[in-house]
């Protein structure tokens, strides 16, 4: 991953996270009836080792879909999908339209598209309009697994510059939706963690080695009724 391109701003830099290898765990196993929600994560400048560390640490039977938007610069999406599925133990691929949401697959957002959901849970791809500031969009992800999944939804924003999601995470959060945000001492940039706390949309600020815990409780929430 050290040629991997995010879309970069002036900010301090941290060294790239290598990839960990680890024993899977299995999760407990819970009811299906139980497993009906989603993860979306999104980040941008230090996103991709997070992303990586944090899908490491899930459990290989981890049952909900996760959607990833990290802003990245032209022609690196693929690839860092590929490297993902190399180096976790969860199924990772980079989204295209019409698919149906698999449990325990990563849903990689393509560049120059936002990665969003039908109310039938299928992905639905759209393209990016000239001078969009952030594209694939995380207020886009947001906002939309919000409205298909609501109360079971999972939000988690990752380090990067900006303010990208806050508004996704306010429709979230209408939804009973529960927002996670990466604290500032392991976040490279705090801007998109940062405006999600300045805005109140955020209900857990963790360090990033906690992150991955707190995705497993939230993921076996009764939905309400």
């Amino acid at each position: 991953m050290a040629d991997v391109k995010v879309v970069r701003h002036h900010g301090r830099s941290r060294s790239p996270v290598p990839a960990r290898t680890r024993t899977p765990v299995p999760s407990p196993r819970v009811s299906l009836s139980r497993q009906r929600g989603a993860v979306a994560i999104a980040a941008s400048t230090g996103g991709p080792p997070a992303i990586q560390q944090v899908l490491s640490e899930l459990p290989i039977d981890f049952s909900l879909p996760i959607l990833v938007v990290q802003h990245m610069a032209k022609g690196f999406s693929v690839g860092f999908a590929q490297w993902l599925n190399s180096s976790v133990g969860l199924r990772v691929k980079v989204a295209a339209a019409g698919e149906l949401l698999e449990p325990g697959t990563v849903y990689v957002a393509p560049e120059n598209q936002h990665l969003e959901l039908r109310n039938d849970r299928i992905i639905r791809m759209s393209a990016c309009a000239d001078g969009e500031r952030f594209c694939p969009s995380a207020d886009r992800l947001f906002g939309s697994v919000a409205d298909v999944f609501g109360d079971t939804s999972v939000a988690i924003v990752l380090t990067g510059m900006g303010e990208d999601g806050v508004e996704g995470l306010r429709t979230l959060k209408q939804r009973g939706g529960q927002v996670v945000a990466q604290d500032r001492a392991t976040s490279v940039v705090y801007g998109m963690p940062g405006a999600a706390v300045e805005a109140g949309v955020v209900d857990q600020t963790l360090p990033l080695d906690q992150i991955a815990s707190a995705i497993r409780g939230l993921a076996l929430r009764t939905p309400r009724k």
